[in-house]
C-alpha cells in the first residue's frame, strides 16, 4: 500500500500519448453520453433510478475506454 503511495508522490505530469483537439474529444463525450441517453430511454420493466444508475455507469465505462485509447502516460521523478 504505501509502494503506491509513494509512486503517485513522484508522478510529476500525466499527458495522453496520442492527444486529439479539444473538439474531436468533445464530441466523443457527447457521442458517449447521446448513445447512453438512447439505450436506456425506453422502459423495459426497470425503475427510472436503475436506467439512470446503467446510464451513468455506461458513460463512466466508455469514457475510461476511450481515454484509455489515448494513451494516458505520466512523467516520474
Amino acid at each position: 500500500m504505501s509502494d503506491s503511495i509513494l509512486i503517485l508522490a513522484q508522478i510529476e505530469r500525466v499527458f495522453l500519448a496520442r492527444p486529439l483537439p479539444t473538439a474531436i474529444l468533445a464530441a466523443i463525450l457527447v457521442a458517449i453520453i447521446l448513445l447512453s441517453l438512447y439505450l436506456y430511454r425506453r422502459p423495459w420493466g426497470l425503475p427510472l433510478w436503475m436506467r439512470v444508475s446503467l446510464a451513468a455507469a455506461r458513460v463512466v465505462v466508455l469514457a475510461m475506454i476511450a481515454v484509455s485509447l489515448l494513451e494516458p502516460t505520466a512523467v516520474v521523478k
